[in-house]
C-alpha cells in the first residue's frame, strides 16, 4: 500500500487521470511560465497550489489530496516544493528534496525530487528501529 502510494505521489484528486501532484505542479509552472508546487500543511495532507507572478494574489489551489488511514509523510519533510516556469524546483536546493512517506507497520519509501524536477521512489523498506 506504502508503495503504490508514493508511485503515484501524490494523486492530484483534481486533475483526474493518473497525474501526480509533483507532475501536475510541475506542469502547471510550465505551462503557465509562472510558479506553482506542492505544499505539506500537515502529516496527511497535499495540495497543489499555482502562485500569483506578481505576487499580488494569494496562491490558487489546484487540488487537495489526503493520504490514505496510515499512511503518513514524515515529520522531517520538506513542508513546500515549488517550480519556476522551466519545471526547476526553486529556489535551488543544495540536495534533492526527499520526502519520505510512512506506512502501517513500519514499512517507508522515499520519494525524491531531483532539482530539474525528475521523481524517482525508493524501494519499500522496513524501518528496524521500530
Amino acid at each position: 500500500m506504502i508503495a503504490r502510494c508514493a508511485r503515484m505521489l501524490l494523486p492530484a484528486s483534481s486533475s483526474g487521470g493518473d497525474t501526480t501532484a509533483i507532475q501536475r505542479a510541475r506542469f502547471l509552472a510550465t505551462s503557465n511560465n509562472t510558479r506553482a508546487g506542492i505544499l505539506l500543511p500537515t502529516l496527511q495532507r497535499v495540495q497543489i497550489e499555482q502562485y500569483d507572478p506578481d505576487g499580488l494574489k494569494e496562491p490558487e489551489s489546484k487540488g487537495v489530496f489526503e493520504l490514505p488511514q496510515g499512511v503518513m509523510v514524515a515529520d522531517d519533510a520538506p513542508r513546500q516544493i515549488d517550480f519556476d516556469g522551466r519545471g526547476v524546483v526553486t529556489p535551488m536546493p543544495l540536495e534533492s528534496p526527499t520526502i519520505r512517506l510512512n506506512g502501517p507497520n513500519g514499512y517507508f519509501v522515499y520519494v525524491i525530487v531531483s532539482p530539474t524536477g525528475q521523481v524517482t521512489v525508493s524501494e519499500t523498506k522496513l524501518d528496524n528501529k521500530r
